[in-house]
């Protein structure tokens, strides 16, 4: 599996619309490719994106690394 990184998140009022966007040009083009399931590498836990934006609650602040699946 390879490993991409990922803008860390900013504060929330850091963001339009209260949305962190948090996708890198890598992982957008792996979500063209089919790719959905991401892990977090600090937690281990398997998050599924199903817009190009990651839901705050999502991501720990502080964490730029995931894993594709």
């Amino acid at each position: 599996m390879p490993a991409i990184k990922i803008v860390k998140v900013r504060k929330q009022q850091d963001i339009p619309y209260g949305l962190p966007y948090v996708l890198g040009l890598q992982v957008l083009s792996l979500m063209r490719q089919g790719y959905r399931k991401f892990e977090l590498e600090d937690l281990g836990e398997v998050i599924e994106i199903k817009t190009w934006r990651l839901r705050r609650e999502m991501v720990k602040a502080g964490q730029d690394a995931i894993t594709v699946h």
